[in-house]
């Protein structure tokens, strides 16, 4: 029997600041797969 994997690694990094917070998917090539930015609030 053979399995083959199509198994990929991601990466998520976050960058925190005062008013906004981005991260960013990268895949295994070093791509960028999304990004996703979001005001900081009171309700979090």
């Amino acid at each position: 029997m053979n399995i083959q994997s199509n198994a990929k690694t991601l990466t998520l990094g976050v960058d925190t600041h005062l008013e906004k917070h981005v991260a960013v998917l990268v895949n295994n090539i070093g791509q960028v797969v999304d990004t996703k930015e979001v005001a900081v609030t009171t309700l979090g």
